[in-house]
């Protein structure tokens, strides 16, 4: 499948801040590459709308694997070109940290990331 967008976008706005990143096309691979190996991710940027599974299962998935495995919580920053505040609800209730609407400029990401605390560790510091 190929990249959004909005995946090419978060990439390169990843990748200016010189953070490693992976990306998926689809919830269903974010969840996976996440439970293969939790430790090496400080936040996951996931948007409501994918294919094969949406961001909030993945985050609920991602959350019930954290618990199951007693792991810290990693960040889930939600980007979405949905509003409203049932879908934000929904959001937080799945275990999204932080629900951001689209479009989202370079200035709004890096805000987003220090409001949530993400750093390259996942101590927070």
């Amino acid at each position: 499948m190929k990249e959004t967008d909005s995946t090419q976008i978060l990439s390169a706005y990843t990748a200016k801040l010189n953070f490693p990143f992976l990306t998926a096309v689809n919830g269903l691979d974010a969840l996976n590459l996440y439970t293969a190996s939790p430790s090496e991710f400080c936040c996951i940027l996931t948007d409501i709308s994918m294919p094969v599974m949406d961001g909030l299962e993945s985050t609920r998935r991602i959350r019930e694997f954290e618990l199951a495995n007693k792991l810290d919580p990693v960040k889930v920053i939600s980007l979405t070109g949905l509003s409203g505040q049932d879908i934000e609800k929904e959001a937080f209730l799945c275990g999204v940290d932080l629900f951001l609407t689209r479009p989202l400029v370079f200035r709004g990401f890096v805000k987003a990331l220090e409001n949530t605390g993400v750093t390259r560790d996942r101590s927070g510091g």
